[in-house]
């Protein structure tokens, strides 16, 4: 894709000093009409449909331009189209160009998209704080039911909940009385008269109602049929009805001398929005400017002035939380993630249950905080409200179970989206029916849920059935090449001598927690199987658990005292993995464990259980070894192969990271959760 931000002045240069003797309107649309092709254009080069709407549209099919008194450009969007456009175009658009909406910047007059000019002056209101430059208007449109009562008394209802513009800023604002839409603009008026008096009272109660009310209303939308189009909750006085074939497949007209994209019947799209006899110009008395007050060129203390009351807004803050001390898979994601994020968009905190891992977020860089939320004690969960307050949190990232419900508590009233993020399956919900009801009740105060594999997926969709899946989707775990080229890996032999391993010996190898899910019983077990005809192998365990003695037990019982390593608690990971010569996980349940593909980077054979999303990387004989049942026979029948073929466990290492490599890079994965991220307040 071309450099926007470079070409754009060559392409669409400013010619507002050019057109200096043409009169001030005439001067303000050509500076529209400049903005207008910019934004033709990125919408071209990234596949976004668009069309000429309102009074624009209008405009050219009765006069082959601008309406004559018209002081914008109306342009609309499918609801998908608009948001995948408000996230490109913050990025590409030029300098002297800016996406003003509830989301982008600190200041906005209306909920919907305005694309404004910097260096012109539209005064429209008195004592404004937001932006008041020329500007066009992008208006999403979202998809009606075919039901005519849902229709009318429920999803329309949605729009008069939006009461900070309906009401407050604009309760009596003229509608526009037109043939068959008289009656409804007659109830409009009534309407927001009513609702004007309670709007009065509580403004700010009234504001965050309407704003959630917004969110479900746009989220409701997306289950209709896309037969019907109308203006989104963020329009609030069109309530027009389109039929898609009037819109879709979308054609070209003529505007100033330039092809724009306009709907497919523009005759019943205008009928619908002024009336069967919109060619007919209106009586002078109609034709109605918006502005009270225009300049097109200012100078440079009038345009500092004017950018003065213009900023994005500040770096969204993130906080994201897990309920856990130490470090293990689900937090390596976070630290992945974390240390991947723009820090030009985003500003990053963490909270943690313990001090080793948050001792470990810092020396990554991050700000993390220890709360210890992993038993939902309610004054943990007040502590984390109070942070989520004082750091003014914009958006949440819940890591499992236990800390999505502690954040949808400490959340409450707050008006801070949620996201959780499974990492696992969670035997409890077969099994644990108050802790299930939790999850159930909890799961839908999230705005979204990521699913760390697609077999997580599909286990949330058999155990929790009132869940609405379609707030759910798929990010399978990444691997940060990026930390993992500044490793320095020590020396083979320095490090077994350090941790006192011999040197000579075959090392099957184990990273995890030491609990029963992991079945680290069952790789001891296969390995004694293997130790009775073979005597150069050894079996090295890293990590801790509630397991641990009873496994240490169970090697004393074996006598593999000599054959058994247990290196407790390490975060040279990478080290003992460079020792390895085979890797084995025997887990009952997983979701796509980081341990897995850090083995495959450093080209390891891996042996393991089937379960999880482990199969969508781990592909039988090509990218590891699956065993066939979760016993220790099959186990030990795999451990034996790769002992004794290892040219083959070789060339199936170096095919895992090579998997890797072309298909599970955190680049992409963090390029999509920074779209999320940027989305989450409309979903």
């Amino acid at each position: 894709m071309l450099d926007l931000k470079e070409d754009f002045s060559k392409l669409f240069p400013d010619s507002r000093l050019e057109n200096i003797n043409e009169t001030t309107l005439r001067q303000a649309q050509l500076i529209i009409l400049r903005t207008l092709r910019i934004v033709d254009y990125v919408c071209r080069q990234n596949g976004i449909k668009y069309w000429l709407d309102g009074g624009t549209l209008l405009g050219a099919v009765r006069h082959k331009g601008f309406i004559p008194w018209d002081d914008d450009v109306d342009i609309g969007m499918t609801r998908e189209d608009y948001d995948k456009f408000v996230s490109i175009a913050v990025e590409e658009l030029p300098e002297d160009l800016f996406v003003q909406n509830l989301n982008t910047t600190e200041y906005t007059l209306n909920p919907w998209t305005q694309i404004k000019d910097r260096k012109s002056y539209m005064k429209i209101g008195h004592g404004a704080k937001y932006h008041q430059g020329l500007y066009m208007d992008i208006f999403p449109c979202d998809t009606y039911s075919e039901n005519a009562f849902k229709r009318i008394f429920v999803e329309k209802i949605y729009k008069l909940l939006y009461i900070k513009v309906q009401a407050v800023n604009a309760p009596l604002k003229k509608p526009y009385f037109q043939g068959a839409n008289i009656m409804k603009n007659i109830m409009k008026v009534l309407l927001k008269t009513i609702f004007f008096i309670f709007a009065i009272f509580d403004y700010k109660f009234i504001n965050k109602l309407s704003l959630k009310n917004r969110k479900k209303r746009i989220n409701s939308m997306k289950e209709n049929p896309k037969t019907n189009y109308g203006y989104g909750t963020d329009v609030l006085n069109w309530d027009y009805i389109y039929k898609a074939e009037d819109i879709f497949p979308l054609q070209t007209i003529k505007f100033e001398g330039f092809e724009f994209y306009a709907p497919n019947n523009y005759n019943a799209y205008l009928s619908n929005l002024y009336g069967s006899t919109y060619m007919q110009l209106p009586p002078e008395n109609k034709r109605a400017y918006h502005n009270i007050e225009m300049k097109t060129v200012l100078s440079r203390e009038e345009e500092e002035e004017l950018n003065r009351n213009f900023k994005y807004k500040a770096k969204s803050k993130i906080l994201h939380v897990v309920a856990t001390g130490t470090l293990s898979g689900a937090e390596k994601v976070v630290s992945d993630i974390c240390t991947n994020l723009d820090p030009e968009k985003f500003e990053i905190i963490t909270v943690v249950a313990g001090e080793k891992l948050q001792e470990y977020y810092s020396s990554k860089g991050l700000k993390a905080n220890v709360i210890d939320i992993s038993k939902l004690n309610i004054f943990q969960i007040l502590r984390l409200k109070e942070l989520i307050k004082l750091e003014k949190i914009d958006i949440i990232h819940a890591h499992d179970v236990k800390a999505s419900v502690a954040c949808a508590v400490a959340a409450r009233g707050l008006n801070v989206p949620i996201i959780s993020h499974l990492h696992g399956n969670y035997l409890w919900m077969d099994s644990n029916y108050v802790m299930k009801k939790i999850d159930e009740h909890f799961r839908k105060k999230c705005s979204l849920s990521i699913a760390c594999s697609e077999m997580v997926e599909q286990f949330y969709k058999s155990h929790n059935l009132k869940f609405d899946y379609k707030k759910m989707i798929v990010m399978g775990n990444a691997f940060n090449f990026e930390e993992f080229s500044k490793i320095k890996l020590q020396d083979k032999n320095i490090f077994k001598e350090k941790n006192k391993l011999p040197k000579d010996k075959y090392i099957f190898g184990y990273v995890g927690r030491l609990i029963k899910l992991k079945g680290v019983d069952i790789i001891i077990k296969s390995f004694e199987k293997l130790s009775k005809e073979n005597s150069e192998a050894i079996l090295v365990i890293v990590g801790e658990g509630e397991e641990k003695d009873s496994l240490m037990q169970l090697v004393n019982h074996t006598g593999l005292l000599d054959k058994v390593f247990f290196m407790g608690y390490r975060l040279d990971v990478y080290d003992f993995m460079n020792i390895f010569d085979s890797f084995i996980v025997a887990s009952e349940i997983e979701g796509l464990p980081m341990v897995i593909l850090e083995a495959m980077a450093m080209k390891k054979l891996i042996i393991s259980t089937p379960v999880g999303g482990i199969p969508e990387v781990i592909k039988d004989r090509e990218t590891g070894i699956l065993i066939k049942e979760r016993n220790e026979d099959s186990l030990f029948e795999s451990m034996e192969y790769a002992y004794k073929n290892i040219d083959i466990s070789n060339k199936i290492g170096n095919q895992a990271r090579e998997f890797l490599d072309n298909n599970r890079n955190i680049e992409n994965y963090v390029k999509q959760l920074e779209h999320i991220y940027k989305n989450i307040g409309s979903v």
